[in-house]
């Protein structure tokens, strides 16, 4: 992630960023499902979005 996205990430608040866990946590299950019926074919959003989710969950264990 960019450094200005991180920024951005730590200055939001505490039910911005569960809101935002639980929408990156609904398109893995998506993306992960469009891997398996070969309808995805570029696997790098499926790990940036996993990405996401790991620095959201640091970010708000930290809060």
């Amino acid at each position: 992630m960019k450094s200005k996205d991180l920024k951005d990430l730590h200055q939001q608040q505490l039910p911005e960023l569960t809101k935002r866990l639980s929408q990156a946590q609904a398109d893995v299950a998506k993306l992960k499902l469009d891997l398996s019926t070969a309808k995805l074919k570029d696997v790098k959003s499926l790990s940036r979005t996993r990405h996401l989710i790991a620095v959201l969950k640091t970010i708000i264990s930290a809060k």
